[in-house]
């Protein structure tokens, strides 16, 4: 599920529309708040770009941000109504679509709380939202029952929102869970982005846990301790540069944001070699 994929729905009845009689009603309607959220996500991406620690956003985005948070939170309620008190019991194939509804709306609800946010530690306060991004890729990516072995597909569904969890969520067992399903993710879908968003996830843990940009990924936490602003990436991906020999080589580029000695903030960027 892409909010780049459109569909012709009329936004402002898709909106209004907060009673969700079927599945599709529901999916309909989050669709309709994807495509709002996503041009606002990459709005603030844009805007936020070599803006200070301390950036105030303008209160023309802070009342974007919070429309969007408010219809965000009318579909949860609405399609949890649904689920508590449905029409017909959910049929088998319902299961997984069920599932992926929960793991898209917690991801972008999440983008957009944090759209305005200069700080790593504000995605502190969505643990309970990501815990539940990770139970429902769950069962899509691992259900128990040999015949609902999930079938390959290019189509992107929850590797992604796994790995926002990987690399966003500090709780330490609960982003480990989601990296573990991005490994068993490779078996359904995107076989070649899991890996390589595993990898980086898995990277990022460890330069946060150990405060080092050379930390090393330790598959089982050594305590449940936070790890503070300044050992958080802020942004991160691989890159291929020439080596010494002239031979590409693979590079975590890593972004962070620290302070001087005047405890002023800037992003630094980091190069470490894989």
């Amino acid at each position: 599920m892409s909010a780049s994929q459109r569909l012709p729905l009329d936004r402002q009845r898709a909106f209004g529309r907060m009673v969700f009689e079927t599945l599709a009603d529901a999916r309909d309607g989050l669709y309709v708040l994807l495509f709002a959220a996503h041009d606002f996500i990459v709005d603030t991406r844009e805007i936020r770009i070599n803006k200070p620690k301390d950036w105030t956003p303008s209160s023309d985005l802070g009342t974007r941000q919070e429309r969007l948070r408010t219809d965000f939170l009318k579909w949860h309620t609405a399609f949890e109504e649904r689920i508590r008190c449905p029409s017909r019991p959910p049929l088998q194939h319902e299961v997984e679509p069920y599932s992926l509804l929960h793991v898209v709306y917690g991801y972008y609800f999440i983008l957009v709380c944090t759209g305005l946010s200069m700080y790593e530690t504000d995605f502190d306060k969505f643990f309970p939202i990501f815990q539940t991004m990770v139970d429902h890729a769950g069962r899509i990516v691992t259900p128990q029952v040999d015949e609902l072995r999930p079938v390959f597909m290019f189509e992107t569904r929850v590797i992604p929102s796994l790995f926002a969890v990987g690399v966003k969520c500090r709780h330490p067992v609960i982003r480990r869970q989601a990296i573990a399903l991005l490994r068993n993710g490779t078996r359904a879908e995107n076989t070649w982005r899991a890996d390589t968003m595993a990898d980086i996830a898995e990277w990022s843990v460890g330069i946060e846990e150990s405060g080092s940009i050379h930390g090393v990924f330790c598959p089982d936490p050594q305590d449940i301790e936070l790890p503070p602003e300044n050992h958080r990436v802020h942004w991160s991906q691989v890159i291929e540069l020439p080596d010494s020999d002239g031979r590409a080589s693979k590079f975590h580029q890593v972004q962070k944001w620290e302070q001087d000695e005047h405890h002023v903030w800037s992003l630094v960027d980091h190069l470490v070699r894989v």
